[in-house]
């Protein structure tokens, strides 16, 4: 009962979830802005293959066009920075409100069904444990890394990408379905179709892009 208590007592604890919150940003920024500019960086090579006929022909990082270099050079680094700590901001938000969710839900659960300490213990374990962290990885990994390789296409004044997916036996319909409906215009924001979503997205070729001027 006392562990039910304390667990009870954290779920409503504002000023506790708001220094989860406090030392969650700080820790995930720079992480976040690693990952945004990697995406930045590989949307930038992107870039440079796009106006190539063999799409599949990787070319060397040099041949980037000078627009794109310069941008890596002067401006994606604190662009990257303002997407980390706005969307470091946003997924604690949205984390915030799904873990207290389910936290209720297994004291309230606990209580009524009379659960052991060690049943409560385990479902608690689910909510916080490594499984849901690597989900989350996954899928936010895939998430920063798009919103940086956007940022390179739209710094190149490129308007439409496409949605590509893996293409292994574990794609989703969704995101078979997605990649089979782009090209997707630059305003709007890639996003993974589900959680452990693995996709990410390229700029449409020159070729595509003069075609949909």
């Amino acid at each position: 009962a006392k562990s039910i208590d304390y667990l009870s007592r954290r779920a409503d604890d504002e000023s506790w979830w708001a220094e989860r919150q406090r030392r969650a940003v700080e820790r995930l920024t720079p992480l976040f802005t690693r990952i945004v500019a990697m995406g930045a960086r590989a949307g930038a090579r992107m870039i440079a293959r796009s106006g190539r006929k063999d799409e599949e022909d990787f070319i060397d990082e040099g041949e980037i066009t000078r627009r794109v270099a310069t941008w890596l050079e002067q401006e994606a680094l604190g662009v990257a920075e303002m997407i980390a700590a706005a969307h470091a901001q946003s997924w604690w938000r949205a984390l915030e409100r799904t873990m207290r969710r389910d936290l209720l839900d297994a004291i309230v659960r606990s209580r009524e069904e009379g659960w052991s300490v060690a049943r409560t213990i385990e479902a608690v374990g689910d909510i916080f444990g490594e499984a849901r962290a690597r989900r989350i990885a996954v899928t936010e990994t895939t998430r920063l890394f798009g919103a940086g390789a956007q940022a390179s296409y739209r710094a190149a004044g490129i308007t439409h990408w496409h949605w590509r997916t893996v293409e292994d036996d574990r794609v989703d319909e969704t995101c078979i379905a997605k990649a089979a409906a782009g090209p997707y215009p630059m305003e709007l924001e890639f996003s993974p179709a589900h959680v452990n979503c693995r996709c990410f997205n390229v700029p449409v070729t020159a070729a595509e892009q003069e075609a949909l001027a």
